[in-house]
């Protein structure tokens, strides 16, 4: 009498699977295996995010700096 139950979650790029036939100490490393990849995944969304915010403040910032600039000379 051994049943099978597998969970299939689909999340984004990844795929998980949690069979429970396999031993308690199989389901736990998954288990700690997938919550730290999630909090990688956060974190690596966080310092993506950032970086994209600041690439941009920099992009706009410093041409935008030196337009004040000449503005300011050119007005006195």
């Amino acid at each position: 009498m051994c049943c099978k139950v597998v969970i299939l979650v689909s999340l984004g790029k990844a795929n998980y699977s949690y069979s429970m036939t396999k031993s308690k100490g199989d389901f736990q490393m998954k288990w700690v295996d997938d919550l730290a990849g999630a909090i990688y995944d956060f974190f690596k969304q966080i310092l993506t995010g950032l970086s994209y915010f600041v690439a941009g403040t920099l992009i706009v910032g410093i041409p935008l700096y030196f337009i004040a600039k000449a503005a300011e000379i050119i007005g006195k």
